[in-house]
């Protein structure tokens, strides 16, 4: 099988009663489609080149035996599994780490599996930096260098220790309950504790780079295959969806930062390209807004980054139930499905996050604007009233409606009352699209195309 002409590929997580059980679960799409074809042994070849043998009950959804090579790789909950099926029982496999990036694929030598207990703490510590580094869109406003002398006994009830925190609010001061945290968090000279804000005032949450990933931070140069902390992951927010801009996580810039100029070469496969403007004072890329729309790219999606050189990246996106989503389930490229051709470069400025940022300027859409096209999936056609939601860069159509607008929706010569559920800046179809799904025999995977016709109403086109 050619793996660049056609590549199955899925995603999968560890999940705290996965790494217990010592197992991976098959996203349900790839399961129904290939489970009864899979022998009762698999083999997983690791990036590093080792081959592991593991379990598979055909029809089953999980792939059982992983234990060993869990401990072997320190692998645990929120860890995240890359899998490309190969053909047989045999998966090419990567693992990516909570802090975003391709995990280094040596021996865990630092404490024996029999020490690594994950604990409810640990599990919260491994919890915290997935969210600071893959979901969530922070800088972070401060970063504590742990040393020894931070690391003072918690029996000390009367010491306190001052951390000149770099806010116009002054000092922040932490008292025994700081050597609490020590304790829980298992915090060694060498860590980075990374304070970033929270809504409110005077709380902040923590995310801890242990000192083997800082100590591995290094100014890469020439990228290769192999290069260190090159691949690296982001979730798709709502935040993301409405500013339309990511973060890149902090160890690949730390590691490759320097290297990306203002604008970055963006590949998805088969010959499609894309570039996006790059702002290396926010560490993020901007422009996305588009590409979002126009590859039908939601709430929840995860997009993989594989840095080639050159602000160069190869990406592949994959959907909420694990699998790529720009390939069939055989694995081929399906960039035809979409009616838009790749998006050209933009560079969008965006002021602010809050609905007062939007000017009247703003209410001025082009004809391009006013049109839409998705890839239906399961939520979207199982009767559970879940409907399309209205991509962000329609924001000046329906920033004025209500919380329940009520929308017409034709398609050939008939109509349909939809309400539209609003919060804030996301706003989706909801009450009548059951009806308006079934009465048109709407299937998963069915591209259909909405064009804004003005007086809340869209025009719906079913593609072949």
């Amino acid at each position: 099988m050619d793996l660049d002409e056609c590549k199955i590929s899925m995603i999968s997580m560890i999940s705290s009663s996965d790494y217990k059980r010592g197992r991976l679960k098959l996203p349900l799409p790839f399961n129904a489609e290939y489970a009864n074809d899979l022998p009762a042994k698999l083999k997983l070849h690791v990036t590093s080149g080792r081959v592991w043998e593991v379990d598979y009950v055909p029809g089953s959804i999980y792939v059982e035996g992983l234990k060993a090579m869990m401990d072997y790789y320190g692998l645990r909950p929120y860890h995240l599994a890359l899998l490309n099926y190969v053909e047989g029982g045999d998966f090419d496999l990567h693992f990516y780490t909570p802090y975003a990036v391709e995990m280094q694929y040596s021996i865990n030598n630092d404490v024996s599996a029999t020490e690594i207990v994950c604990t409810p703490v640990v599990e919260d510590k491994l919890c915290s930096t997935y969210q600071f580094n893959v979901v969530k869109n922070f800088l972070g406003v401060y970063n504590l260098l742990i040393q020894n002398k931070d690391l003072l006994p918690a029996s000390y009830a009367k010491v306190l220790s001052s951390i000149k925190l770099k806010f116009v609010n002054g000092e922040a001061l932490f008292s025994k309950k700081w050597f609490n945290f020590v304790d829980a968090s298992n915090l060694l000279p060498g860590d980075i504790v990374a304070f970033y804000k929270t809504p409110t005032p005077f709380k902040y949450k923590v995310s801890v780079f242990d000192r083997k990933i800082v100590s591995e931070e290094t100014l890469g140069g020439d990228v290769s295959p192999n290069s260190s902390y090159a691949n690296f992951y982001k979730v798709i927010t709502w935040d993301s969806l409405e500013d339309g801009e990511l973060e890149l996580p902090r160890v690949f810039r730390n590691n490759y930062g320097h290297t990306l100029g203002d604008i970055l070469h963006i590949q998805l496969g088969g010959g499609y390209t894309t570039q996006f403007k790059y702002f290396s004072a926010t560490h993020k890329i901007h422009g996305l807004f588009r590409f979002f729309g126009k590859y039908s790219i939601e709430h929840e999606d995860i997009i993989f980054f594989n840095y080639l050189g050159n602000s160069t990246f190869s990406v592949a996106v994959y959907d909420s139930q694990g699998m790529n989503h720009f390939r069939d389930i055989t694995g081929y490229l399906r960039f035809e499905d979409f009616i838009n051709p790749p998006c050209d470069m933009e560079i969008v400025l965006v002021s602010s996050d809050s609905e007062d940022s939007v000017t009247d300027n703003a209410e001025v859409v082009d004809n391009e604007g006013l049109f839409f096209s998705v890839i239906l999936k399961k939520s979207h056609v199982d009767q559970h009233c879940h409907g399309v939601y209205i991509p962000s860069f329609m924001w000046p159509i329906y920033r004025n409606w209500g919380k329940r607008t009520l929308v017409r929706l034709i398609l050939g010569e008939r109509h349909w009352h939809v309400e539209v559920m609003r919060h804030r800046r996301q706003c989706r179809f909801g009450i009548g699209w059951d009806d308006f799904t079934f009465e048109n025999n709407f299937t998963i995977g069915q591209r259909i195309s909405f064009n804004f016709l003005g007086d809340l109403t869209f025009e719906v086109t079913m593609n072949a």
